[in-house]
């Protein structure tokens, strides 16, 4: 583990704390994908906006903190996997629960509402973009790690006939 590989890690788990609870507690208690979907997130017994401590509680419930675990050796093959669990789990609970809480708003006494100007259809076009946004981001990637490996591509293939 390179000090680079941790410290870009930590960046990105910080910068993914702030974007969250910092427009979860706004005035606006909403991620722009969510105001676009016309949500927010609201303390489920006051509707007003969350608080600091409630929006940091929904925040490591949903998971963003496991990336931690990626930075201990031995627990790396296993931190995509608890992830993925975490991940089943919460959309499980939010699916069955009347009111649409999963474990990381019942934690949080946190609960998401939306306009009713939004309509049903708002769900579902949110989830054509952002399926969109993910193979573009698959796009890009495939395209920079070709860039970047297409001077040792040769030399990656040759490597896979020969046993090691």
């Amino acid at each position: 583990m390179t000090t680079e590989v941790v410290l870009v890690t930590l960046i990105a788990l910080a910068i993914q704390y702030l974007y969250f609870v910092g427009f979860w507690t706004s005035r606006g208690r909403a991620t722009p994908g969510m105001r676009g979907l016309k949500m927010q997130v609201v303390d489920v017994s006051t509707g007003r906006g969350l608080s600091l401590t409630a929006a940091m509680i929904r925040w490591a419930a949903l998971g963003a903190p496991l990336a931690l675990l990626s930075l201990i050796r031995p627990l790396q093959p296993v931190a995509g996997f608890v992830n993925a669990c975490l991940l089943v789990i919460l959309f499980l609970t939010t699916v069955t629960n009347d009111r649409r809480q999963g474990l990381h708003d019942r934690w949080a006494a946190s609960l998401v509402i939306r306009s009713g100007t939004s309509g049903d259809g708002a769900t579902a076009a949110g989830l054509v973009v952002l399926v969109l946004l993910w193979i573009g981001f698959a796009i890009i990637v495939g395209v920079a790690a070709f860039i970047f490996l297409a001077p040792q591509l040769p030399e990656i293939l040759s490597r896979l006939g020969r046993p090691t």
